[in-house]
Order: C-alpha cells, then structure tokens, then sequence
C-alpha cells in the first residue's frame, strides 16, 4: 500500500499492505493499524495504534520489530509465553484519544 492509497482508504473494512499489516477502517472512519499473524494455528490480531497518530511506516517498522522478536523467541525456545505487550514493549506506540 503507497502513502496515497492508505490516505484515500476510507471505505470500512480491512485494507492490507502485505506482510500481516491491515489498516482497518470502521463504519464510523475511524482507522487503526493491526498486525495479523497465527500462533499454533490460531488467528491474532495486535493494535499497533490510530492511523491519524501512527504514519504507515511507522506501522511498518512495528511489524518488522515484532517478527524480528518472535523470531529470535523461537530460537531461544523460551518456556515462557511471549505475549504481544512483549514483542512490542521496545516500541511503544502513543495513544491519543
């Protein structure tokens, strides 16, 4: 997805960039980006924040840190379950209501 098709997505539902990154957009036009991906089988869905305070690329680079650390997880085979506060707490995404 280019910066000027993600600005002129306005029609509700799911608009992928490819790579698990969605922007959604809900019947109100509010629109949030979502990184889905499936553990064990199971679909998951992680808010990576509002897409009027978090630009694409920044949605990106999110994406590209949480594969990053559930592939260095993988290899550490940790006995702990890795939650996606976890994968995601070096990049902390603002809030803003």
């Amino acid at each position: 997805m280019t910066k000027d098709r993600f600005g002129n997505a306005h029609a509700p539902g799911r608009h992928g960039d490819g790579g698990g990154l969605y922007l959604v957009v809900s019947d109100a036009g509010s629109r949030k980006w979502v990184l889905r991906f499936q553990v064990n089988g199971k679909r998951r869905d992680i808010g990576l924040g509002s897409a009027t305070s978090v630009s694409l690329a920044d949605a990106r680079e999110a994406v590209e840190d949480t594969y990053a650390k559930t592939a260095q997880a993988k290899l550490y085979k940790t006995k702990t379950p890795i939650t996606a506060a976890d994968m995601l707490n070096d990049k902390v995404l603002p809030f803003h209501e």
